[in-house]
């Protein structure tokens, strides 16, 4: 791609995009999607973010190794369940992606009267 001077921040974030998003298909990293970010209250994807997400996965592993045996991958082609589990990247990335969901919901509903009710360490999603 050929960008002019005028449009390198947009590159940037382009290519911040296209990383972040190639990290997250790949397992490698969460996707540092909208939800997932709100979930986890991160802004950004950086060093100091990988690091918090290090801290969660050593604070909870006991609890995402156990869930992760529950979640086969499928097979693309045929849909069927293979043998592979999830990454850990996205067990977290599923656990804060619906943290999030349910944030914004409450950001929503806040004008009803409604109080927050996350508690810590969260309740995995059930899959």
């Amino acid at each position: 791609m050929t960008y002019s001077a005028g449009s390198e921040a947009a590159a940037t974030r382009l290519t911040s995009l296209l990383h972040r998003g190639t990290l997250g298909l790949s397992g490698s990293t969460s996707a540092f999607d909208n939800y997932f970010m709100n979930g986890f209250g991160l802004r950004t994807f950086g060093q100091q973010a990988l690091v918090e997400l290090g801290e969660f996965y050593r604070v909870n592993d006991a609890t995402i190794e156990t869930q992760r045996k529950t979640v086969a991958t499928l097979d693309f082609g045929t849909g069927i369940a293979t043998t592979r589990l999830c990454t850990r990247a996205k067990m977290i990335d599923m656990i804060f992606f619906v943290e999030g969901q349910r944030a914004t919901q409450r950001r929503r509903t806040a004008g009803s009267g409604s109080a927050p009710t996350t508690q810590w360490p969260i309740d995995l999603p059930v899959i």
